[in-house]
């Protein structure tokens, strides 16, 4: 049984074997990276102000 985690893991696996494609599956995550931590810190600055 394959949960979520492994099945990033085996596409981030296989994009590092096919060209170019593992470029843009970096820059994907790299920016939702940066969206993902933007939303948590609002999240934590606003419920400070509480």
């Amino acid at each position: 049984m394959f949960d979520r985690d492994s099945l990033f893991g085996i596409g981030g696996t296989l994009a590092t074997f096919s060209g170019s494609l593992h470029e843009v599956i970096g820059v994907l995550a790299g920016s939702l990276t940066i969206i993902f931590m933007s939303v948590k810190l609002w999240q934590e600055i606003r419920n400070r102000k509480k």
